[in-house]
């Protein structure tokens, strides 16, 4: 199956990490690609430079260090990087998320792992919908729209069961907006 990218002629794409060894392994796996280094608080590009961007496995592993909670995203890190997402769009360029929800058993899921160890992605925030929306807006988006998305067939087996018990219980007990809500992922887009 080919991505989007392969398919539309004339678009012109660039992935960007932080991480060398991210870069390095994108490389090896997308021919199709430019791959830049860069920082998502500080992007290395003009203002409005793009038409599209499209931000996956990013913020929700922005954290800092509360004396009480321990490891906490950071809220504010996180809207600063939406502004460079914005600063860098063309007027009316549109931004998509795809972001782990907080509406799914997803975070149980997560906790089980790390009690086993197997858990590799350090910290990671689930985010309420709302949640999300509400910090896209602070940093100057608007229309904004959401989609939830199930588990695809890569998670756990245990998160795409225990999602679609919890959307039957929602379903059974009358709570249609919650079982409509529940999902692993949602994808958010807006614009500038």
């Amino acid at each position: 199956m080919k991505t989007i990218i392969e398919r539309e002629k004339g678009l012109s794409a660039i992935g960007l990490d932080i991480s060398f060894l991210s870069l390095n392994q994108l490389k090896k796996s997308s021919s199709y690609l430019n791959v830049i280094q860069g920082d998502a608080l500080s992007l290395p590009f003009a203002s409005n430079s793009f038409d599209r961007i499209f931000e996956v496995g990013v913020v929700e592993h922005f954290y800092e260090f509360d004396d009480f909670q321990g490891f906490v995203v950071n809220r504010e890190l996180i809207i600063s990087s939406f502004r460079e997402l914005y600063r860098t769009l063309k007027p009316n360029g549109m931004v998509g998320f795809i972001q782990p929800s907080k509406h799914s058993v997803v975070k149980l899921s997560q906790r089980i792992d790390e009690f086993l160890g197997k858990w590799e992605f350090g910290f990671q925030e689930n985010f309420a919908i709302s949640e999300f929306c509400q910090l896209v807006a602070i940093a100057g988006f608007k229309d904004i729209h959401y989609l939830i998305i199930q588990a695809p067939k890569d998670f756990p087996k245990r998160v795409i069961i225990g999602d679609k018990l919890t959307k039957i219980f929602y379903n059974l007990t009358g709570q249609y907006r919650k079982a409509e809500l529940t999902g692993a992922l949602f994808c958010l887009t807006a614009k500038k």
